[in-house]
């Protein structure tokens, strides 16, 4: 696997320096350390750090460079085949299209940053990152993890984080608790005969499967890919309700899906993968599907 790490030296780049160092990886994984000074050029040396180049004196740029290989040091030791770069321009962006260029498998991005220049990690940089990434971003606030929730409502995207959490040799060891959220509203989550036959009942084209239906075939579908899932139902507000499940199981990771755009289109997270993103103690991965069906519960 190819394996990007937004890396500004901060305390929370280094959580994820970390967790990446503790994983499981494939024999042959490669990870980069990406380091953004924040300029409005995207040139590379020596026009980047010219007095006219952009928003960062030219002394600055240089002292963040300096400051980034050293931080980095001490992890390019620790990890698999490990490499440092640096790149000029705006965070998000720049760690977006590095990912598309290396062709990377995974994203890791930390939770906070540390200082104005090298912003690799400031406010919703993190969830910029993930929303522009081409591949699964980890925003990590755990060095580690034994207990993970993933989350699931059957679309495309959800369907991607279940493939992630059934390949990834890093979920091997982990308890996993699969969670589907039901509408209040819907009169087959309190009826006990629609949920004894709902695997076996048609539904007419309009009516989505239900949350029971889902989890509980996630759960068997990770268990046949070797992996120790059980299933559970919540009902309420989606956000609100895996969030409630990560705290109850002590989760330190929760994975689910994202509406992917490109361009103008572009919205940053679906409303429920933005407050999980922001509303969790847990590290989250996050796995956006281009295309994916506007109408997804745990996408809009």
């Amino acid at each position: 696997m190819r394996i990007l790490v937004a890396y500004d030296g901060s305390e929370g780049a280094d959580v994820a320096a970390q967790l990446v160092s503790e994983l499981a990886w494939p024999e042959g994984s490669t990870v980069e350390l990406a380091f953004a000074v924040a300029t409005r050029a995207a040139s590379p040396p020596p026009h980047v750090l010219s007095s006219q180049a952009g928003r960062v004196p030219r002394q600055t740029a240089l002292e963040e460079a300096d400051q980034a290989a050293a931080r980095s040091a001490r992890w390019l030791s620790a990890l698999p085949n490990a490499t440092f770069s640096l790149y000029y321009g705006r965070a998000a962006p720049a760690i977006a299209d590095e990912a598309a260029a290396l062709g990377a498998d995974v994203i890791v991005v930390g939770s906070r940053g540390r200082g104005p220049y090298a912003s690799l990690l400031l406010g919703s940089v993190s969830t910029e990152i993930v929303d522009r990434a081409p591949c699964p971003v980890i925003v990590a606030r755990t060095s580690a993890f034994g207990h993970v929730v993933l989350a699931t409502d059957g679309s495309a995207a959800a369907e991607l984080a279940t493939t992630v959490v059934g390949t990834w040799p890093m979920f091997e060891s982990a308890q996993i608790t699969v969670v589907s959220v039901g509408d209040a509203r819907d009169e087959r989550l309190i009826s006990p005969t629609y949920r004894e036959s709902s695997t076996s009942i048609p539904r007419p084209d309009h009516v989505s499967p239900d949350p029971v239906t889902i989890a509980a075939r996630t759960a068997r579908r990770l268990r046949s890919e070797g992996r120790r899932a059980r299933a559970t139902l919540r009902v309420g507000d989606p956000s609100e309700e895996i969030r409630g499940v990560a705290k109850r199981r002590r989760a330190e990771m929760v994975v689910l899906g994202s509406r992917g755009h490109t361009g103008l289109a572009r919205a940053v997270l679906g409303s429920v993968a933005r407050e999980v993103l922001l509303g969790t103690a847990a590290s989250v991965l996050i796995c956006a599907a281009s295309g994916a069906d506007d109408d997804d519960p745990l996408q809009s």
